[in-house]
């Protein structure tokens, strides 16, 4: 296509615009495709600098999520009759959007195809089934290949009505792959790379009106880098550029702008930094970190995925002075058996990160250089949990090549030891384009050839013992991941010593009782596990039993906002309340009342433990997890007191501070108000018993001593807290 026909083509007053659909579809309703964004941002910002106006094309964006059906999208996709359609491909959506590409194939054979995203990044390496049926691919990250795309096919539409870029020039695009109807292959042996991040505008901000400011749904996704300094071989940020460093920075100010824009303009307070390694220059981190307190408010959160090699004692100091939860930290342990990780080129506690010209070992392995320096990422682990505020997710692998069945089971029990606030363990997925796909045969790994492309066998563990740690990963979800069963599960792990023997005696219990590992309400979850207790612990340890009781009632509180009813099964057994000592305690509130009654706010609620579980103050708010420590090894036997007020917000939504009480006045002053909000004032006097000699009766007149002596602080202390009010008015 010549000079003259784009020209003649451009002044043609009944030219078409070329319509391109961009389509994205994620696991579920509450994500967004920050690809698409990306694309479209840079393709505007493109065309522009070509004179392409928007007079010649048009462009749509479509999210779908994977629980909607195959009719609906490809209604709504292809309702605008686009002439190309353009998919971002990953494991999760696979198979869904072949389906899309085979339809629009066959009901639109008019309309080109084009695919990329992490699915087709091995067309580079020759492999024309990762497109997954389109007929072009761009392998890479492909926000300048795909405009060069778009403006080859707008001048051949142009020109001849149809959207059939020149194959010449087509070929010369980064990342290219091209697959024609009679199966002819061409490829481009290297990915797509973006050298300067800052030439991709910003997806926070609104370009003409053409783009809307990415807000997504209630987090948004930021990049600060791209690419990945290390050479895990399942990882596809293992494939390192030829044309490029491997790692690339967005600047400083550019970073710092977005997470303004986020924070001050879009009133987004979920922020989930994308960067393969976010620490690798810990300067760099450690300025991030800083701008980003100053610019959070208290509810924000950031999210970055962090190695346990590179911190500096710098970056450790600055995050152990955080007093407020503003990060949360996602670190790739993957397994504590350094053979395993060896096999697979991944840094480990007993190596640090390597270079490229580091050895390799056959199979794919790599050592470290013997002069380096190591560092323990369970040392590092320990420190981020105990020592700051940190949210830490952790991350391990099965079915890694060198590890065997005890190995996984082992690494599981090592972190979970820990107690991380979450942990994914998931099995080995051998990605398109990895260097452990290429090897798999080699090094003995059976793997599913439909995504997610799970190993199903090693040479060291049966597909039976993957299914058993298939299983452990799925309960771990259920039990511990959902943050429902925090205190109570701490007290089982140290009740069992060993976090598997838990679990596995759960799943065995779950699977006698015909318990689905699904569709579990909150409710019945903690029946279940109060039966689990009931039948495994309590014949044996019966005072555990009654702490595990209690940690129960505890979680299930720790997860309500709203006013509740506790099930009756976590009900605190009654007691037997001694009526003189209530008797002196009513004589005391009443002379202090003058005349009136004092009784519970309403907006408090009271509920009784029969063990001091948590080690902290009486009196204390522990509203924030973060602040609270527990005790299991030896906690005291003694009644305390939760206090909940309940909370209304300008926003409309609830909450609830929780303060607990575990001094034996409080408690005791305290049950009497929970005692007479629930009865008539006179009933009390029916618990009076006659006066007997002994122990006891010393205990009694002590207690109702101290009662009198101490009383009006105490009711002063607990209208200050407003959890009792002086009715005298009323």
């Amino acid at each position: 296509m010549n000079d003259d026909q784009i020209k003649n083509a451009q002044n043609s007053t009944t030219a078409k615009k070329l319509k391109i659909a961009l389509c994205a579809v994620n696991t579920r309703y509450t994500q967004n495709a920050a690809a698409l964004d990306y694309l479209s941002g840079y393709l505007y910002k493109y065309l522009d600098s070509k004179n392409i106006g928007c007079d010649r094309y048009e462009l749509k964006i479509y999210e779908f999520n994977l629980s909607d059906t195959h009719e609906y999208a490809t209604r709504a996709l292809c309702s605008n009759n686009a002439d190309i359609y353009c998919f971002s491909i990953y494991i999760w959506n696979h198979d869904f959007i072949r389906k899309l590409i085979s339809f629009i194939r066959r009901a639109f054979p008019h309309a080109l195809t084009l695919a990329g995203g992490p699915e087709v990044i091995s067309v580079c390496r020759g492999e024309s089934e990762a497109m997954c049926g389109a007929s072009y691919a761009i392998s890479g990250e492909g926000e300048i290949s795909f405009a060069r795309f778009i403006e080859l096919s707008i001048d051949s539409f142009q020109c001849s009505g149809e959207a059939a870029p020149e194959r010449g020039r087509l070929m010369q695009i980064e990342g290219m792959a091209h697959l024609s109807d009679s199966g002819a292959f061409e490829f481009c042996p290297e990915p797509a790379v973006v050298n300067n991040l800052d030439d991709l505008p910003s997806i926070f901000l609104k370009h003409d009106g053409r783009q809307a400011a990415r807000g997504g749904k209630n987090f948004v996704y930021l990049e600060t880098s791209r690419g990945c300094p290390n050479h895990c071989h399942y990882c596809l940020s293992s494939l390192k550029p030829k044309n490029a460093p491997a790692v690339r920075y967005f600047s400083l100010n550019r970073v710092f702008k977005d997470i303004d824009t986020i924070i001050n303009d879009l009133k987004i307070d979920k922020i989930r930094v994308i960067d393969r390694t976010f620490n690798d220059d810990p300067g760099r981190a450690l300025a991030i970190f800083k701008y980003a307190v100053s610019a959070a408010r208290p509810e924000t959160l950031f999210q970055f995925e962090i190695s346990p090699y590179k911190f500096t004692p710098e970056l450790l100091d600055y995050l152990k002075s955080l007093e407020l939860q503003y990060f949360q930290f996602e670190i790739g342990v993957q397994s504590f058996n350094k053979k395993a990780l060896d096999a697979v080129g991944r840094v480990n506690s007993e190596s640090p990160a390597r270079t490229s010209s580091d050895g390799e070992q056959a199979g794919g392995g790599s050592t470290a250089p013997e002069n380096a320096k190591t560092v323990n990422a369970g040392d590092i682990l320990d420190l981020l949990i105990n020592d700051t505020r940190i949210n830490i997710h952790a991350d391990l692998m099965y079915g890694l090549p060198g590890d065997n069945y005890q190995n996984c089971i082992s690494s599981f029990d090592e972190l979970l030891s820990k107690t991380p606030d979450s942990v994914q363990f998931w099995q080995l997925k051998l990605l398109r384009g990895t260097k452990l796909r290429e090897n798999a045969e080699k090094m003995g790994l059976i793997y599913d050839l439909n995504p997610p492309y799970a190993v199903i066998k090693t040479n060291t563990i049966d597909a039976f013992e993957m299914f058993k740690l298939q299983k452990l990963g799925r309960y771990l979800d259920l039990l511990y991941n959902h943050g429902h069963l925090n205190l109570t599960l701490r007290a089982l792990f140290y009740y069992f010593k060993k976090p598997s023997d838990l679990f596995f005696a759960l799943i065995e219990y779950f699977e006698r009782n015909d318990i689905s590992e699904t569709a579990i309400s909150r409710q019945n979850l903690f029946l279940y596990i109060d039966r689990f207790n009931g039948e495994t612990i309590k014949p044996s340890a019966a005072d555990y039993y009654q702490i595990l009781s209690d940690c129960l009632r505890y979680d299930f509180i720790a997860g309500e906002s709203k006013r509740f009813s506790l099930p009756d099964f976590l009900k605190p057994q009654k007691i037997k309340r001694d009526g003189r000592l209530y008797e002196a305690i009513r004589a005391c509130a009443e002379n202090f009342a003058g005349g009136g009654r004092l009784k519970l706010s309403k907006t408090f609620s009271l509920i009784r433990f029969d063990n001091d579980i948590i080690n902290c103050p009486s009196g204390c708010d522990i509203s924030a997890a973060a602040t609270t420590v527990f005790n299991f090894k030896n906690p005291p036997a003694r009644k305390v007191c939760m206090a909940l007020k309940h909370i209304v917000n300008n926003d409309g939504t609830f909450d609830t501070q929780k303060f607990y009480f575990n001094d034996p006045l409080d408690f005791l002053a305290l049950d009497y108000f929970y005692y007479t909000d629930k009865n008539k004032p006179a009933d009390i006097q029916l618990l009076s018993r006659a006066e007997e000699s002994g122990e006891e009766f010393e205990t009694i007149n002590k207690n109702i001593l101290l009662i009198s002596k101490n009383l009006p602080a105490l009711i002063e202390k607990f209208i200050k807290y407003g959890i009792i009010v002086n009715c005298k008015n009323n």
